[in-house]
């Protein structure tokens, strides 16, 4: 698998810096913090049991992460792991050594993630579909009783890992799904759910070789300009500034804000994200969503990601995302960052974006009159902040919510794929008591032009 194009090929296109020079009492302050782990590490170590010098914490204490390419070793071949199935009340016990000589997929998930659940329903399908070529093995932390609900509500076959403490630990990661393959006794894949589809898996399992970015997930520790050797060298302590640049390899889309209270600056990183989450959440645009956003010379396709592209997540990320740094003074305020995440979208990406009041059309989410709490909240399934989320995705123009009810109240679960008008709407919302009614309002919206 290649890597992807080197990272220091990355140049940011902004940069404003002011470097400082009083960091050593800050260093100071490191070096004595991390003198005084080690000596509580090196008494807890003294302090521990004979059993446990020589049972499993000695073993994991040696576990070294493993790399593309890396020969699985046999110790991890062997290593027991506890799995369950949906509903099942017990568990059984397997090694990877049973599945050896197979393509064996491990796809680190957890309950509470939804692209977790819908990258498990994938494999589910995958797994009957290639048979006995393939072995996919779901990898939970969590409870076996609550593993097992998950798969015995989601309708999953697949027996998951749950409770481990060791598999993560040869295969670090910080975001899930989290999936490696493992194919003739080295470590193949590193990747996101994206990558795993059948056209890949065909690949190795024709000795065929395979391209795409190793997913990372502890680059987005280091400041942006880091990630650029030559910047971060020459850099050093650069404590304020902005950067921009496109498509980060080896990256999901995250973010990540630290502060540092002794320059009293405060940085923010969104890497990989379309232009569109990159203006909601690095201003707080709570009421921001698609059909809030209008175009003048601009491809909408080039602001936020959608199935009908006819793209996969990763190949849109690649000829689209946007990454984003700003090392700021702490204490900002909302109207300086957006000033200066605007001017750098104009100066750098050749895009005007501004936000506008317009008068135009909407819909008002409303109560019908027969519309019933009590009725409504039997077999719940989604708030109605998620609701109202959930139609303004689906349609064109903004719906407001006017239920008069809270964010939290709940509602059955419906299906929009298939709106197209406003009919279409009030068919589905009519069984819940509620409606859509046209109107029109005064309203914010992201305006994105060529300039």
């Amino acid at each position: 698998m290649k890597i992807g194009r080197p990272l220091h090929t990355l140049k940011p296109y902004s940069l404003h810096l002011i470097p400082l020079n009083y960091l050593k009492p800050y260093t100071i302050y490191l070096t004595a913090l991390n003198v005084l782990f080690c000596v509580c590490l090196a008494h807890a170590r003294q302090s521990s049991s004979p059993e446990a010098a020589h049972g499993v914490a000695l073993s994991t204490d040696s576990i070294k992460p493993l790399q593309i390419g890396d020969t699985i070793p046999e110790a991890l071949w062997r290593i027991p792991l506890q799995m369950v199935k949906a509903g099942q009340g017990g568990s059984t016990v397997v090694t990877l050594n049973d599945y050896r000589g197979k393509l064996i997929i491990l796809d680190f998930w957890a309950t509470w993630c939804v692209p977790c659940v819908k990258s498990l329903k994938k494999l589910d399908s995958l797994q009957t579909m290639l048979g006995q070529d393939v072995i996919v093995i779901p990898t939970g932390y969590e409870s076996a009783a609550k593993v097992s609900n998950l798969l015995k509500r989601q309708h999953i076959e697949l027996p998951s890992v749950y409770g481990d403490t060791v598999l993560k630990r040869y295969f670090p990661h910080q975001i899930v799904p989290h999936q490696v393959w493992i194919k003739d006794n080295k470590l193949r894949v590193i990747s996101d759910a994206d990558f795993t589809n059948l056209a890949n898996i065909k690949k190795v399992l024709m000795g065929d070789s395979i391209e795409g970015d190793v997913k990372n997930d502890f680059l987005y520790q280091q400041a942006l300009l880091q990630l650029n050797n030559a910047y971060g060298k020459r850099l050093g302590n650069a404590v304020y500034y902005t950067a921009l640049t496109g498509y980060v390899p080896q990256m999901n889309a995250v973010s990540n804000i630290v502060t540092d209270t002794i320059n009293k600056t405060r940085r923010i990183t969104f890497i990989n994200h379309s232009l569109y989450t990159l203006c909601k959440n690095a201003l707080s645009l709570d009421w921001l969503l698609p059909n809030r956003m209008r175009f003048i010379g601009v491809d909408k396709k080039s602001a936020f990601y959608d199935e009908s592209w006819g793209l996969t997540i990763d190949e849109w990320r690649k000829q689209y995302a946007v990454s984003y740094e700003g090392a700021l003074i702490q204490g900002i305020g909302a109207n300086e960052l957006e000033e200066r995440l605007f001017e750098d979208l104009h100066t750098f990406k050749g895009i005007a974006v501004r936000i506008e009041e317009r008068r135009e059309h909407c819909y008002l989410l409303q109560r019908s009159k027969h519309f019933n709490k009590t009725n409504i909240e039997k077999g719940a399934f989604m708030t109605q902040k998620r609701l109202l989320n959930l139609l303004n995705r689906q349609s064109t123009i903004p719906i407001l919510d006017a239920t008069e009810l809270e964010d939290d109240a709940l509602f059955p679960k419906i299906g929009v794929s298939d709106v197209k008008s406003l009919e279409d709407f009030n068919n589905v919302l009519a069984p819940i008591g509620l409606r859509l009614k046209p109107a029109k309002r005064k309203l914010s919206f992201l305006i994105v032009e060529k300039i």
